[in-house]
């Protein structure tokens, strides 16, 4: 357990036993609340990052901030400028859940309500998140992004006990523990869509998960086409998730062994790599973001499943030739 009052002068969170385990929305939100009460630094990085230069006061900071017809807001901050204009931050905190229907809308609908009533003369709907859901968050319509690693970095400078906690948690937050390990509900929703969708579309292709781990609450990371054509482990063709490529995969072998053997069959866009100590014959596609809604991604999960038929269909007709370069 963390004794932060027994730290030792200018220790770490690893020596006064600092241990986190699973991290939630409600966790950040809380910390973001506090941080942007307490301090200052903190709260006029936020500021600028987010609303801009200029000398602002808070004037509302509420957390889990519920308004009938337009839901919960995680926080909401009401600045005030020195000419008297206020500005509403309505922020939404996302780390592995998916996004609700119309989310992003019912903030806006929710600042603007606010704004024609005359609570505030302008809003601002901010999505905080790390940065692997910002990189896609214009397709939600947020006003503003800021990454959670882009506020973990604003506390760097601050030596105190409390900015050292709270530093471990963000980093963890966003640590591959959280976001690609540990049970999370959003890519698991997400991974029983993909077979689902594969199954009813792609029956051809048998696409089967591969568990991250021994749990079933695990998300599974990737999934292994033609599970029932190919059988053995010497040839087997994946698509990783967090990958932006399909790879017909030839355990054992070097990449011009490969190349010498299938380069004058290869395909169109088809190329061959080295994987460590396997040769691949990849294909380029769409990179998928497990975390983020199954539907606002079908057209690039349709082209996964159209370049897997193809390099599937290259790897039945070229099998023999394939398995024997890896024995």
């Amino acid at each position: 357990m963390l004794n932060a009052d027994n730290a030792p002068e200018g220790a770490t969170n690893d020596a006064f036993g600092f241990s986190v385990g699973a991290v939630f929305e409600s966790d950040l939100a809380l910390a973001l609340w506090v941080q942007l009460g307490a301090s200052v630094a903190f709260r006029d990085r936020f500021l600028n990052h987010v609303v801009g230069t200029g000398l602002f006061r808070i004037v509302v900071l509420a957390k889990n901030d519920r308004e009938p017809g337009f839901g919960e807001t995680d926080l909401l901050v009401v600045v005030e400028g020195v000419s008297g204009h206020r500005i509403a931050l309505l922020i939404e905190i996302k780390l592995t859940a998916a996004f609700q229907p119309r989310q992003a809308e019912r903030y806006a609908e929710r600042g603007e309500r606010g704004r024609r009533v005359g609570e505030w003369d302008e809003f601002m709907t901010v999505l905080v998140a790390p940065e692997c859901y910002v990189r896609h968050s214009i397709a939600f319509d947020w006003g503003r992004t800021l990454s959670i690693e882009t506020a973990t970095g604003w506390l760097a400078d601050d030596p105190s006990t409390h900015t050292i906690f709270l530093t471990g948690l963000l980093q963890h937050a966003t640590s591959k523990d959280i976001l690609g390990r540990e049970e999370n509900p959003a890519a698991m929703e997400f991974w029983r869509l993909y077979v689902e969708y594969a199954t009813e579309h792609f029956p051809g292709l048998e696409v089967q998960l591969v568990p991250s781990g021994r749990s079933k609450r695990v998300a599974p990371s990737w999934a292994r086409f033609g599970s029932g054509a190919l059988r053995n482990q010497v040839v087997r063709i994946s698509h990783k998730g967090n990958a932006s490529c399909i790879d017909l995969i030839v355990r054992n072998c070097p990449s011009g062994r490969l190349m010498t053997a299938v380069g004058p069959l290869l395909e169109d866009k088809m190329s061959v790599k080295q994987a460590g100590r396997s040769a691949v014959v990849r294909v380029d596609v769409p990179r998928l973001w497990p975390q983020d809604a199954f539907d606002s991604q079908l057209d690039n999960i349709e082209a996964i499943f159209i370049a897997g038929e193809r390099i599937l269909r290259f790897c039945k007709l070229h099998r023999s030739i394939l398995e024997n370069l890896a024995r």
